[in-house]
């Protein structure tokens, strides 16, 4: 989740140690992670027992809605 690729040359990419500003935005995410945890275990068993994927495409997801239908990203 922390980790910048290649992680074998560190040097060019950013590293969660680079500034204060990488730190907090950091923090910040894994906050945010850590939150949604009950909603991302409830996804899980849903997949485990329908088989329906834990990320979804919106047609899939609102499959009534013609806005959703076009988006493809």
């Amino acid at each position: 989740m922390i980790r910048s690729h290649p992680a074998s040359n560190p040097d060019p990419n950013f590293q969660l140690y680079s500034d204060a500003s990488i730190a907090s935005f950091l923090k910040t995410f894994t906050e945010n992670f850590v939150a949604l945890g009950d909603y991302r275990m409830g996804l899980m068993k849903e997949a485990h027992a329908t088989g329906v994927p834990i990320t979804r495409s919106l047609m899939m997801e609102y499959p009534d809605d013609g806005v959703a239908r076009k988006i493809y990203d």
